[in-house]
Parts: structure tokens; sequence; C-alpha cells
């Protein structure tokens, strides 16, 4: 019997028949292998059910962000005492695997016992594989899926975008109901008004949420915990534990927005630890007798005529800006500490009358600067032009910047696609032709088709060599963060390491004066991570996790800044990152004695003791920046030497409206005139891949436009954003140097970047 009929008759359907057959095949053994690796057991010890996982708690409430430190209480049963260390398996934004292992643990007893821990999602439905180990055998292994269908899995993951607010307070049944209906949010009050008021939010392009924390106290991790919440409310108990107040302080210089609503209760205020560290005084109570400005900052809603206690913050005292004031004082004052703001209000808007004001959400609104307007999906930013593909936060352009090797050409998305199309033409039905129409000898094919894959194959790796570096390269990108005040400096490295062959790579991003430092200056110590782009787009975070055909695990080291077994394919890269904090006080990158004239023009001198000029820099302040340049052209910046001053009311500034210059706008070039605003405007451009624009664009995002202007989102980056400083009596300085601040080890082997770029920002004091 003839079982040619099983086949295809048509000859280059036949060859595609083949080709089919041989990638399922391929397929299925990858698919073994994955299965293999996922159903990987414990040892025999493990089988006896010395330990049991029984479940496992994620996030703050549930709730936490892609890319974001997630705490993790898992619960498990012991049936015998003894020291036992937990392992925690998720994957990064490439969907590789990685494991974050903890020191030991002592139980002290059999029974049911809660192990802490945490992990860096890298995909917004990744999995979590908890392992117990005893002496480094493996005890227990559990895989909690990550889905919103399943109600026995883990929570899914937020998008960077969620600005999210703690609010500080025991749970309340009202306040409780964070996703309630919100169509009745008239008529309630707090929290549940404010907690109900951000839900239609979530579908906008500033999608806020807001929870309840118990207390900090019972908080559970370390200040990566606090780093899940762009703001926090505190409304009272005023008097915080050490370590959590500690965690609290670390939160704020780090970026974070700290809200304390004190209201009457200054004498739990003065005696309580918040107010010792506070920039500001608040000394006694005060009498309010007018809440029409109030109504005035909101914008709408009427109060009743009241007479309230409230603190009263002495005037003299503020070193920020007074958001909200009244015939009787400051009422709601925001100030600099560090590189976060803390907002600090006279009024307890937590308390009656205050707390059913039915415009209370939009107060809040405008102080954590969340107002949202609806738009429906598909629609362009105001007529902007549309964003580039694939490229829709500024994250992901300076991906495009550390992924761009000179010495390597990738072919783009279309080069690929084209070369596709062309070899299923040359298979398919240029070889029926060739063996059918003009030999007239089908049987040909199966020599024809073979040898034409095999030219296929031979001309792409020859042409591959050609287009790829033979060693290792490294691309660095840094931001270097000095605050003058508190004397802080943050460090943070993007490094993308490229190798030539496919391989297990050990990398550690380290402070390049490690050698010089204590390891008591590091106010949080080095810690070499992953790095991921905030996309649906291929090795994005918000792309679902999908299969890794057996991809090995890696490990991500917390007492030491060290990944361990990366697995990287030939001619690919892997974008890692670092930060790190220092306190130096003792010896200030930066020194200013700035002040304001009469006429509100930022006047004194400020230097820096950088070991090299700083080069394409200006400082801003309020809405204008000053320039210390050459003639009349903006491009022409002169550099400031180290010891070098600098006086922005000098004859060598030139001042200019803060959005003239950095939207490209012409203005007045006299320095004795006001800078206009022009008509015309320079666009964004979207394509760049120059980390001074980025980070230019990072630094000064709101006070410019938003995404108005840029057309891009700022996500991950937005505790970048200095803009709010320069309302708080603080001046920015930015610029670049010629400065490498951080040294690379691969396989315990320096390697040096073959472009580097180190990006300074300074928050200078403005008295």
């Amino acid at each position: 019997m003839n079982s040619s009929f099983l086949l295809p008759r048509s000859g280059w359907l036949r060859n595609w028949f083949w080709l089919l057959l041989l990638v399922g095949l391929l397929s299925a053994v990858g698919g073994t292998e994955l299965f293999a690796q996922q159903t990987e057991k414990p040892s025999e010890s493990a089988a006896s059910g010395t330990v049991v996982i029984e479940s496992v708690s994620v996030g703050v409430n549930g709730v936490y962000k892609v890319g974001c430190w997630t705490p993790a209480e898992i619960t498990a049963s012991f049936s015998a005492a003894g020291s036992y260390a937990l392992e925690l398996v998720t994957v990064d934004s490439d969907g590789a695997p990685f494991s974050v292992r903890f020191d030991a643990a002592e139980v002290e007893s059999s029974g049911q016992h809660m192990l802490e821990g945490k992990f860096l999602p890298g995909r917004m439905e990744a999995d979590l594989r908890v392992r117990v180990y005893q002496q480094d055998e493996l005890r227990a292994e559990r895989s909690f899926p990550s889905s919103p269908f399943n109600p026995e899995s883990i929570p899914v993951a937020e998008k960077t975008s969620l600005y999210l607010i703690g609010l500080v307070g025991p749970d309340t049944k009202a306040g409780a109901d964070s996703t309630g209906d919100n169509s009745q949010v008239k008529g309630k009050s707090w929290p549940q008004n404010f907690i109900q008021s951000q839900q239609p939010s979530l579908r906008s392009e500033k999608p806020t949420r807001v929870i309840r924390i118990p207390s900090l106290g019972e908080l559970s991790g370390d200040v990566d915990t606090l780093k899940t919440f762009d703001a926090i409310i505190i409304s009272e108990n005023f008097d915080i534990p050490a370590e959590a107040e500690q965690r609290l302080q670390r939160w704020v210089e780090a970026g974070g927005h700290l809200m304390v609503m004190v209201g009457d209760r200054v004498d739990e205020w003065q005696v309580g630890s918040l107010s010792k560290w506070m920039p500001l005084t608040i000394s006694r109570l005060n009498n309010l007798k007018h809440l029409s400005d109030l109504e005035n900052y909101v914008g709408k809603g009427r109060l009743a005529r009241i007479i309230m206690d409230v603190a009263r913050i002495e005037p003299d005292s503020v070193q920020g800006s007074v958001e909200l004031a009244s015939i009787e004082g400051p009422v709601v004052v925001k100030t600099a500490y560090g590189f976060g703001v803390i907002t600090v209000s006279a009024l307890d808007l937590s308390r009656e009358p205050l707390a059913s004001w039915e415009s209370l959400p939009i107060f809040f609104e405008k102080i954590f600067n969340r107002a949202y307007e609806n738009q429906s999906e598909g629609t362009t930013q105001g007529g902007k032009n549309l964003v580039h593909a694939g490229v829709s936060t500024l994250r992901t352009q300076l991906q495009g910047t550390l992924d761009q090797f000179e010495s390597t050409r990738n072919l783009s998305a279309w080069e690929v696609m084209v070369r596709i199309l062309g070899l299923i033409v040359l298979l398919g039905p240029l070889d029926y032709l060739l063996t059918h129409k003009v030999l007239r000898r089908p049987g040909l094919t199966w020599i024809s088709f073979p040898l034409m894959l095999g030219i296929a194959v031979l001309l792409t790796l020859s042409r591959a060599d050609a287009m790829h570096h033979e060693s290792p390269l490294l691309r660095d990108v840094s931001l270097m963060d000095h605050d003058a005040a508190s004397g802080l400096t943050r460090y943070r490295v993007w490094e993308s390491y490229y190798s030539p062959e496919s391989a297990r790579a050990n990398a550690s991003i380290l402070p390049g004066d490690s050698t010089t430092r204590d390891e008591n200056d590091f106010v949080q110590p080095p810690r070499t991570t992953w790095s991921g782009t905030p996309e649906e787009n291929f090795s994005g975070m918000y792309r679902p996790p999908g299969i890794s055909f057996g991809l090995p695990t890696y490990e991500l080291g917390l007492s030491e800044s060290r990944l361990s077994g990366i697995p990287i394919g030939q001619w690919s890269s892997k974008v890692m990152e670092a930060d790190w904090l220092v306190n130096d006080s003792d010896a200030p990158a930066f020194e200013s004695n700035l002040t304001v004239s009469r006429g509100g023009r930022l006047t004194g001198t400020f230097s820096h003791h950088l070991p090299v000029p700083l080069e394409d820099w200006f400082i801003a302040f309020e809405n204008q920046v000053y320039l210390h340049r050459a003639g009349n052209n903006d491009s022409e910046l002169v550099p400031l030497p180290p010891g070098e001053s600098f006086d922005p009311d000098g004859q060598q500034a030139t001042m200019r409206s803060i959005k003239n210059y950095l939207t490209g706008r012409q203005g007045n070039e006299r320095p004795d005139q006001q800078d206009v605003l022009a008509p015309t405007i320079r666009q964004y451009e979207v394509a760049t891949t120059d980390p001074y624009r980025i980070f230019r664009a990072a630094t000064f995002y709101d006070a410019v436009g938003g995404r108005e202007y840029y057309t891009l989102s700022n996500e991950t980056f937005s505790t970048l954003d200095l803009s709010p400083q320069l309302n708080m009596k603080r001046a920015v300085v930015y610029g670049i140097a010629n400065l490498p601040v951080s040294k690379t080890i691969i396989n315990d082997e320096p390697l040096e970047p073959v472009y580097q770029k180190t990006l300074i920002r300074a928050l200078l004091p403005v008295k």
C-alpha cells in the first residue's frame, strides 16, 4: 500500500511539511527539558514531610509593583526545630528565572512558623517559587502562580506607573474597602471618600491607588518595602519606633513624599519622634477662622463657617514653599528633605468637618499632583506626534542608548521580516518553479531544498560573524545626585554587557572609590540587579511571562553586589543596574551660598569639588534657568572648573525661562531683559539616544509640561523628577562630567566600558 497520500503532493508544500515537522520536534525537546526543570523534586529527606509550605503573602495588603522589591511572608509547618534558609525564585524582564537566597533563620520549635524574604518580579504575572533549605539540603518546594483568575494564586503585580499612597492608621470597615463601588463617594467620610475617589484614575494616565497601613512599626521588610509607596500620609501616632522611623527617613531621602497632618494634636506632635527631624517648627495651637482659603485652593466645594484649633507653623522656620496660607499663617507647607518631599498640614483633614467634605479628594490630588482627565483609549496627547513604535517611556529611550554598540550591528525588525519573507519565497515558490517548470524533475526537490536551505544558513552565519564583535563589550550610563543640604550623594548606574558567545556570566557593579570608602559611609550599600523597561514588547516588564525553554536559574546576591550565573546568548546583551547612597557631608561635592534678590532673581555663588570640569551645565530655580555661556549662543556653554565660583546674577550669566530653554523656544537674548515665551516650539525627539537629553527630560519632567510635551511617560523615572524642588527653596544644577563613578567586574575580571557618560545633578539650598 502506497502511503504517499499522507504527504502533500505539491513539492514546495512537501518541503514546508518537513520543515514544520522539524520545528515541532525541536519544540517538543525544549518542552521536555522545561517540564523536567519545573518538576524537579526535593531530596528524599524533603519527601519525609519535615517542612510543608502552606501559604505565601506578598506585597502590602497584596499590592506590589513589577520591577520593585516586594516583601513576602511564607507560612510553613516544621516537624523539627533547626536552622532553615529561604530561597525565592521568579523571572526577570527577559523571562529568565533568578533566585534570591536569604540567611538561615532559627526555628526554635516544631509547628507553624513564618519566614520572611523579598523578591524582584520582572513580569506582571510572574510566578513565585518558594524553597526551604536546611544546611544546603532542599527540604520543601512549592510554586505559587500569579493570575487574576485563580483565587489561590498570588496577586498580579501592578504597573510601575501606579502612584501608590499609604494611609497610616488602624483599619476600619469604611476604609478597608479600597476596591468597592466609587459611584457613591459623595456623602462618605475619610478615608473611604479618598480611597474610592481614586478608582476612576486607574483608567487614566495618572493611575492612583490608596491602601491602608496599620502602622509603620508593623510593616514587614526593610526600606525596600516602603519604596513600593510613592507617598505616605500620617495623621496620628507621631511617635514611631526607632527602626521604623529610620526606614521612613531613608525612604524620604531617596525620593518619597511624606505628608503629616497635625491638627490640634500639638502636644502629641512635640513629644513624638517625627517632630525631631521635620524641617519646620510647630509651637502651639492657632485659631483658624477662615476656611475660604482652603476652598479657593481646591477650587470647588463649600465649607461651613466655623473656627478650628489647628497647629501653628512658625513662618520663619519654613524652609520650603507655602502651599496654602491664611491670615493666621501657613496652613500647608512643602519642604525638601534629601531627594524627597515632606508636606506638613496644620489641618487634620481626617477629622470632621473636613473628613466628609465632598471636595477633599481634590485637595490630595493637588498636593500629590495627581489631577487627571478621563481620556478614551487611542487618543493622542493634545495633537502631539505619535510615539515612536516600541518607545513609550524615558526608560525605554535609555535602553536604546545602552544597547547601541557601535562595533556590532543588529538587524532592525523590518530587515528581519524582509529576510524571512525572502527565505519563504526561495524555499517555496522559487523551488517549485525550478524543479517543476524549468527542470521538470519534481524529484529533484529532495536535493534543491536542503541545498538552498544550507546555502541560506551558511550565508547567514558568515554575515552574522561580520556584523558582531569578537570580544565582550560594556556600555555605561551613570547618574550622580548630590544634596548639598544633607551631604547625601545618590549613585545610579545602568550598564549593558555584550557577550560574543553563549555563556553564563558573573557580574558586579561596584563604586569606583569602594577601596577608599568605609562601610559606615554607605547609607545604602551597592546592589547589582537586572534592569527592565516598562513596555509590553519583547523583554518588557508588562509582557506575559511566556515559556522559557530550559533557561537556567541565576542568583541575585543581597549581601554582595553580584549577579551569579547570568545566562547570555551569543551576540546578546544583558542590561543591569546598581544604586547606592553615601553620606559625603565631610567632603561635599558642591558648596553654595545662594539667596533670592528683591527682584526674584537668584544671586550668590556656588562651586563644585569634582575632580573634573562640569560641562554643558546650567542651574535652575523656580521658573528660570541661569546659563554661563560664551556669547549669545546656548550651545556654547562654558565648562565650570573645580573650585571656581559662579554667580547667577553676574555679568557672565544669562537668564532664560525654563520652558523656553528646555523646549527650544527662542526668547530675548539680552540678559537684562525678561525672557518672553515665543510661539515656536521644538518637539522632543522620541528616538534620541543621548543620555544628556533623556535625563534632562526626567529631571525637569513636570516643570516643562510632563507628557503633554515629551509624549513619553516617566515610569520608573518618576523619583528622578526634581521639578517640585524648584519651588521649595532649592536650586538644581544639571550637567555632565567625564567622571566614571563605578567599576564593573565580569567573571572576576574588570571590564572597561567602550562608552561611558556620567550625568551630574546637585540640589543647592536657597536662603
